[in-house]
């Protein structure tokens, strides 16, 4: 999840659904939506190109081994410029479908926490191996930026939203989504807690922990039908939340 001094950025709320920081601006149809869509975006992809910069300095010797933050910036650069290719109204509907705002907000705090680690000791961060702190937070980051792209693919895999659309690989895990959070292809973890909850009783303590690290792996604080199938695939999760 993240720290509770993070904010959201502009135009967010921090959880599912769209917010037009605007207020009022959020009634002036489409096109007002359009336009809050592209301004996150070109900060998002401002916030990356920056980062790639720092990932390429000389002598950095990044691991070129999955995942690569080196490939992973680029890649994940090409995906958003195809999503804001988009024409207006698909850009609006793919921001009040409430995916893309959590993401968008998401990605801009993930690249300004890996920017700070270059910042806080640009010496110390050429220093490769396991003893290096700062290392190891940068690994951590480069998982959770491997499992934002593949989210992103897998839901807006034209640049368009068709999270609606996705489909679980097991057939008790999309009975289980759907039938709860409908065409929705995002939830708050307290959202998706609740859901679990009547199905599958959960106390508060260090098993609630464990499960939200392991569901949450883009650590938004949110849980998506992407990670909900990586989830049940991997723990042969059924649909009524019981292990098999």
């Amino acid at each position: 999840g993240e720290a509770a001094g993070e904010s959201a950025a502009p135009g967010f709320t921090g959880r599912s659904g769209p917010a037009w920081s605007g207020g009022a601006g959020a009634s002036q149809g489409p096109f007002s939506l359009g336009t809050a869509a592209r301004h996150s975006l070109d900060k998002a992809l401002q916030g990356l190109d920056k980062l790639q910069r720092l990932v390429e300095q000389p002598g950095l010797g990044l691991s070129s081994s999955p995942p690569c933050l080196a490939q992973l910036l680029p890649q994940t650069r090409r995906h958003l410029l195809l999503i804001r290719g988009q024409p207006g109204a698909s850009l609006s509907r793919l921001w009040e479908a409430g995916y893309f705002p959590v993401y968008v907000g998401n990605l801009q705090r993930k690249v300004k926490q890996a920017t700070k680690l270059f910042k806080a000791d640009p010496e110390g961060i050429f220093q490769e191996g396991s003893a290096c702190r700062y290392w190891r937070k940068l690994t951590k980051l480069s998982l959770i930026f491997s499992h934002m792209l593949g989210e992103l693919r897998a839901l807006t895999p034209d640049g368009q939203d068709q999270g609606h659309q996705y489909r679980p690989s097991q057939p008790p895990a999309e009975a289980f989504w759907r039938g709860t959070w409908g065409a929705r292809s995002l939830v708050p973890w307290s959202e998706f807690q609740g859901g679990l909850q009547r199905v599958h009783t959960l106390a508060p303590g260090p098993m609630a922990a464990a499960l939200r690290a392991t569901v949450d792996l883009t650590c938004s604080d949110h849980v998506s039908i992407f990670e909900f199938d990586i989830f049940t695939r991997l723990f042969q999760v059924q649909g009524a939340g019981q292990k098999r």
